[in-house]
């Protein structure tokens, strides 16, 4: 199944009613019924497209991840820059303050991120989904630096370090860390691409 193509719409339900579930209550507090009862049908039907609540748990973040991958960089494509761009998809990327956004798929990564060192099949399919968002990252910083708006850098290199350092904020803002608010984790994204992208000299700013 392609993104393009996208679940049935039965499919979609059960995806969506297992990523509200799952924020809700994490991956070990959430039964099939749960899902069930959010996605309007029986436990029966839920387990008609799933196995298991770890593919019930993939498939609904990389439901939940590519729909918002494709519809933010649609809505970053309209800025005129490419510098604009970036930007603007970190600031879509980030998490909301958790009261705000009591459904954020930064919720299921968290608990990817846990079942990740023991279950081969999340693993992979974790690392598929983190390769996208390093895959975007390297693109607009290419992108750039052919419009002449960024240095010549190593973009591969670049994305996957920045890609660590959103992962690294987006959970601090998620969990509601005491030392880092949404505004601050915009604020050290902005300041690495101007550093490392954008700032002309060699080690950018000091």
């Amino acid at each position: 199944m392609t993104v393009e193509d996208g679940p049935s719409p039965a499919r979609a339900r059960v995806l969506q009613a297992a990523a509200t579930a799952i924020c809700e209550r994490g991956l070990a507090g959430t039964r099939v019924a749960d899902i069930a009862v959010h996605a309007g049908m029986s436990p029966g039907h839920v387990m008609y497209y799933f196995s298991t609540r770890e593919e019930i748990l993939v498939e609904a973040l990389r439901w939940a991840n590519e729909r918002f991958l494709e519809e933010a960089l649609a809505e970053a494509a309209v800025l005129p820059t490419v510098h604009e761009r970036l930007l603007r998809l970190v600031d879509l990327a980030l998490p909301s303050d958790p009261a705000e956004e009591p459904h954020s798929q930064w919720l299921l990564w968290l608990d990817v991120w846990a079942r990740s060192p023991r279950n081969p099949i999340v693993d992979a399919n974790r690392r598929e989904l983190e390769g996208r968002w390093i895959a975007t990252y390297a693109d607009l910083a290419e992108q750039g630096i052919a419009a002449g708006e960024f240095r010549p850098v190593d973009a591969q290199d670049f994305a996957v370090r920045f890609a660590v350092l959103m992962d690294g904020l987006g959970k601090a803002v998620v969990l509601a860390d005491s030392w880092m608010s949404r505004e601050r984790a915009q604020r050290i994204c902005a300041e690495m691409i101007e550093a490392e992208l954008v700032d002309e000299s060699p080690v950018g700013r000091s």
